[in-house]
């Protein structure tokens, strides 16, 4: 009994070894990174190390599989392509390194950064047997994206997936005037606004509401989407409106009370003026005082010079009369 458990043990296993076997090979060659002038950066080195294992974990860990990988073929693809001479990649020198691998599929690319968006990935798949390119996925990884290992392995899987022309999603491209923000589809947190820009993949076919909310205000859209293709919307947002602006900042646009305004003005006027008067009335009270003695003896001296001269003192009553 044991022994025929044992065989029936033996030929499942043998079974899906030749599952295994039946798949195609695919040999996932490094991401090769490349700047505008050419030359390899650390940082860019690194983003393009990273996007690659998270390509190769992907092809590995499919459910069913669809390939066979080949880790033998865990290559960099500079490093190959300047072992066959095949500096500017074309099929007729891209064939023979499959057939070097033993591959039925040979998956190559670049990644470079494109200012103020992301990495741009350009990822190829080679018919190695038929000799012809079998399909290419090229998408723009924001900067962001790299700070969210859940992020980044749905680009990882939007890459492999579009590359191999299974693609049953559509892709958004999100552009605002807010630099900042969070991005919902259906009311479901998707993403970040990074510069004012943001890239959503793998959303559904279809029509789909999608909202903003940033520091600055929020906004709300439509899209349509369509399988395997990227779309794009703009949202800006409306800032929110209160007293001291025009509603073009934060907190402005409030409505203008002139009643309101005028008296304040008139009570802010009188206020002024009352501590003026003051003021001043107390610094005439004091200079009065401060002169007081000198005055009087003026006086006295005018009334004696008037009676020396034969003019008659003035008298008050006149002045009253007058």
């Amino acid at each position: 009994m044991n022994r025929l458990i044992s065989i029936a043990v033996f030929a499942s296993l043998m079974a899906i070894a030749h599952s295994v076997d039946a798949k195609p090979k695919v040999g996932i060659l490094g991401l090769e990174p490349v700047d505008d002038g050419g030359e390899i950066n650390k940082k860019l080195n690194a983003v393009a190390q990273l996007l690659t294992t998270l390509i190769r974990q992907t092809a590995s860990q499919e459910r069913p599989p669809q390939y066979n990988v080949v880790e033998s073929a865990f290559q960099e693809f500079l490093e190959v392509k300047i072992l066959f001479d095949c500096t500017v990649p074309k099929v007729s020198c891209l064939v023979p390194i499959g057939k070097e691998f033993k591959v039925d599929f040979l998956v190559y690319g670049q990644v470079a950064v494109i200012p103020g968006e992301g990495y741009e990935v350009i990822l190829e798949r080679l018919n190695v047997g038929g000799k012809r390119e079998a399909g290419r996925a090229e998408h723009v990884v924001p900067f962001g994206a790299l700070n969210n290992p859940k992020e980044v392995r749905r680009w990882a899987r939007l890459l492999w997936n579009t590359v191999n022309e299974r693609v049953k999603t559509g892709m958004v491209t999100v552009t605002s005037n807010a630099l900042k923000g969070t991005l919902f589809i259906q009311g479901k947190r998707v993403g970040k606004l990074t510069d004012g820009r943001a890239q959503i993949p793998l959303v559904p076919p279809g029509t789909h509401t999608i909202r903003i909310e940033s520091a600055d205000g929020s906004a709300t859209g439509s899209v349509d989407v369509v399988k395997g293709a990227v779309t794009e919307i703009e949202l800006n947002v409306v800032r929110p409106v209160g007293p001291g602006g025009d509603g073009d900042e934060p907190g402005g646009g409030g409505p203008i009370d002139e009643g309101s305004n005028s008296r304040r003005g008139w009570t802010i006027a009188f206020g002024t003026t009352a501590i003026l008067g003051a003021s001043l009335g107390g610094w005439a009270s004091y200079i009065w005082f401060k002169q007081l003695p000198d005055i009087e003896k003026d006086m006295k001296t005018a009334k004696g010079a008037g009676s020396m001269n034969g003019v008659a003192p003035c008298d008050q009553s006149d002045i009253s009369d007058r």
